[in-house]
């Protein structure tokens, strides 16, 4: 399987400093969208071809998607299970005034601990684990394209790497991968093992 995992371009949260998650269903802004058309162009440069692209509900993710359809001629299948972390009650905040209305926000909660009125880490993880399942099940032998979050994305090449996700011992997760505006990772999933072609390339936006 050809895996390609894109991350959403610049957002309306990251402007304002908002925290976006699934709680807060921020859009892309207009250098957002230049991002994505950039990547567009880079990949159809590259003659870069897929079966299927999936992507995140969610409008920064589905905006980036949208754009990439268009170039490549493909449909957009969403998935829930690709969202951010649900932040609950917290989606929106500014990262000041979540930390006075949830102390433990800034204090790095529990994997296991829920945002207010949002899900766990741990909740979050699990609906991955199963898009990935599904996945390998159904398309070992296809390009596949992935539009998605920083934290889906970092807990997805965990679960393909098959690193320790979460210890009962420690707040932080054994292992993070950060991605940048529009940032992509390449792998070839066999059998048996993974080849990593690229991590967080971004270099098309330094074109």
């Amino acid at each position: 399987m050809e895996l390609l995992l894109v991350r959403h371009g610049r957002s309306l949260g990251d402007d304002e400093h908002r925290i976006e998650g699934a709680g807060w269903d921020a859009p892309l802004t207009a250098e957002g969208k230049h991002q994505a058309c950039l990547l567009a162009d880079r990949l159809s440069s590259e003659g870069y071809v897929c079966d299927v692209l999936f992507a995140s509900p969610l409008a920064r993710a589905r905006g980036v998607a949208d754009i990439l359809a268009a170039r490549l001629g493909i449909a957009v299948t969403l998935d829930a299970r690709l969202s951010e972390i649900d932040t609950g009650i917290l989606g929106g905040l500014r990262y000041e005034e979540a930390a006075r209305k949830w102390p433990e926000f800034g204090g790095e909660p529990r994997a296991y601990l829920p945002f207010p009125g949002g899900e766990s880490k741990f909740g979050m993880t699990g609906r991955v684990l199963g898009f990935y399942a599904e996945l390998v099940d159904g398309y070992s032998d296809r390009s596949i394209c992935v539009v998605a979050h920083g934290g889906s994305i970092s807990t997805l090449l965990q679960v393909i790497y098959g690193m320790p996700l979460w210890s009962p011992l420690q707040r932080r997760p054994f292992f993070a991968f950060r991605t940048g505006d529009t940032g992509i990772h390449r792998l070839t999933v066999e059998p048996g093992h993974v080849v990593t072609h690229s991590l967080n390339d971004t270099s098309h936006l330094r074109a």
